[in-house]
């Protein structure tokens, strides 16, 4: 009897204790998404607010560009039912417009070789067209507008990406304290990515201002891509955007038939346009090289290719390698490549040379670095790569070569000095000795 009472105690226990177990489990979820969602104030009645992030990244050093970026809401349901154009059994909500610009915020956690800025709209309600017509569900699908951004006119390149990103917005009215209509919550689910790409099962986002990674901005955002690309190109190939000049001096220096290996590579930026090739010209002064038969040690390594004008360029490969030939007063010159390529350049060890260099990139303060000996390679940067931007690149190359002043000695003849070095040194021991032996006699 005893034992049923325990056996009884025990099941009534384990019953509750799972029963509880149920209830947090179920529970837990609604804790756990209870930020994915803007909330009203159901004491007062105040709508939720909710706001569209647009995110634009650039590679590093691009100037951030002014354009208007549009978003598209378009009616779905209302609790469950379509959308009816002509009774219009649910609020339009008009396009929104977010301007990006020069004030557009910083995103501070960008990866080194990316820049990226974002901004929000004004809340989405504030473009509400007309009223609730009573408490429920309503649905929007959410899109951006592509091609808001005009391309400027000119020669140089620009490259913008739109988002394909979709999101599902429901708004849940409810009945206000004052016995009006409000919005309690805003639900963003994201259906599509900014590829296009289906979202399995959709995500929930939180569309609160200031509620995204870090509370910088809101999670509802649609993210771009801009790139842009400097230099005068094939038009006007001495308009380049990163030169790697080569000044030599030294006495005794065939300036016109003393190369030097440069071994050049650059990279693609990080994110944006990738270009199949950039165009890298010779230039001797002021005057652009067309053949560039005596700037490659073999041909068949470099791919050299000809302009509009006849005249010959490199096409330098993103990540591949090229090794070119300059001598006194020549620069590689590079006419179109996008801003954010990073870059890398050493020049070969040259027997009785010492080499230096300064660099200044997009505009700024120079830096150095020498070799203490000769015959060794010096790159730039001297670690890693580093990263073009929009205003001038350059590193310029000295090698120098130190003069020795003759003496004036034949080293050919040097054996026939030291002979007559030591001739006349058993001169004048042989008359020292005599001298003392004569000196000795007479005194004796």
């Amino acid at each position: 009897m005893k034992n049923n009472k325990k056996r009884s105690v025990v099941l009534r226990v384990t019953s509750f204790m799972l029963t509880m177990l149920l209830i947090s489990s179920m529970a837990m979820p609604a804790f756990a998404n209870e930020d994915n969602f803007a909330k009203g104030d159901p004491d007062t009645g105040k709508s939720a607010v909710a706001k569209i992030t647009k995110v634009l990244d650039m590679p590093i050093g691009t100037t951030t560009p002014t354009a208007t970026f549009t978003f598209k809401f378009k009616p779905e349901t209302v609790e469950g039912k379509p959308y009816n154009s002509t009774n219009k059994n649910m609020p339009l909500i008009e396009d929104i417009d977010i301007v990006i610009d020069s004030t557009a915020a910083l995103d501070t956690t960008s990866p080194s070789g990316v820049k990226t800025v974002y901004k929000e709209s004004a809340d989405i309600l504030s473009s509400l067209i007309g009223s609730w017509p009573h408490a429920g569900s309503f649905k929007y699908t959410v899109t951006e507008i592509d091609g808001t951004y005009a391309i400027a006119p000119d020669n140089k390149k620009e490259w913008m990406t739109y988002s394909l990103s979709e999101f599902e917005v429901e708004f849940i009215v409810d009945n206000s304290p004052d016995g009006g209509l409000y919005v309690l919550y805003i639900v963003a689910t994201h259906t599509k990515d900014d590829k296009g790409e289906e979202i399995t099962g959709g995500e929930k986002v939180n569309p609160n201002p200031g509620g995204g990674d870090n509370d910088i901005y809101s999670q509802f955002k649609f993210v771009n891509t801009y790139s842009k690309t400097t230099g005068g190109g094939e038009e006007n190939p001495k308009d380049s955007v990163l030169d790697i000049s080569n000044t030599v001096k030294g006495t005794g220096v065939n300036l016109l038939g003393t190369y030097f290996n440069f071994s050049v590579t650059v990279n693609k930026p990080d994110v944006g346009y990738v270009a199949p090739y950039y165009m890298v010209y010779v230039i001797e002064k002021d005057t652009i090289v067309s053949d560039l038969k005596d700037n490659v040690l073999d041909p068949n390594l470099v791919d050299i290719d000809t302009d509009k004008n006849g005249i010959q360029y490199f096409k330098f490969v993103p990540g591949t390698s090229a090794d070119v030939l300059l001598r006194h007063d020549q620069k590689l010159g590079f006419a179109d490549v996008t801003i954010g390529a990073s870059f890398k350049v050493t020049l070969a060890a040259t027997q009785g040379f010492y080499a230096s260099y300064k660099m200044s990139l997009n505009g700024g303060p120079e830096t150095e670095d020498a070799n203490r000996t000769d015959n060794t390679p010096l790159t730039a940067p001297k670690t890693g790569f580093a990263y073009i931007g929009e205003s001038k690149n350059r590193v310029d190359y000295l090698n120098d070569r130190e003069f020795t002043a003759p003496t004036g000695v034949n080293i050919n003849d040097l054996p026939y000095y030291v002979l007559i070095a030591i001739a006349a040194i058993a001169l004048i021991a042989f008359v020292a000795i005599k001298n003392s032996f004569n000196y000795a006699s007479n005194g004796a």
